[in-house]
């Protein structure tokens, strides 16, 4: 799920302490490198919007070092909304055989155009008390 990010102002170089993460949005997965572009199913948000992903699945450091969730790790990805945008359409035909019975369809994907700002562990910087907070909801806010 998508939160708004914070005022925006923190820095590329202290947010990130990763080099890379697998992240799920849309139920699919995702490989986010700071300063790469991702295509994912539509978000919600405006064109040029900070926001945070925080199904985070998978951590990699520029060490080596890698850290799997079970299922999600307490961290998030800034991203920013860079446009909104259609798939290709994809036809949908069916043929019964022999009966003259033809159905044809198609249907074009929403999708949204996002650039990686980020990788926020709990922890790291910017995007530890909003992470925090979701820990805590999960848990029942001990």
């Amino acid at each position: 799920m998508a939160s708004r990010a914070g005022d925006g102002a923190e820095k590329q170089g202290t947010m990130s302490e990763y080099a890379s993460a697998i992240f799920e949005s849309g139920g699919k997965q995702y490989r986010a490198a700071v300063g790469g572009v991702a295509v994912v199913d539509r978000l919600p948000g405006e064109v040029g919007a900070n926001l945070r992903l925080e199904k985070v699945l998978a951590l990699a450091g520029a060490d080596g070092k890698t850290e799997f969730g079970a299922p999600y790790l307490p961290a998030a990805v800034a991203v920013t909304v860079l446009e909104h945008l259609r798939g290709e359409k994809v036809r949908i035909v069916k043929v019964r055989r022999r009966k003259n019975s033809r159905r044809s369809g198609g249907a074009r994907a929403d999708l949204t155009k996002i650039q990686i700002d980020g990788i926020v562990a709990a922890g790291g910087g910017a995007g530890e008390k909003a992470v925090a907070e979701n820990k805590n909801a999960k848990s029942g806010g001990e």
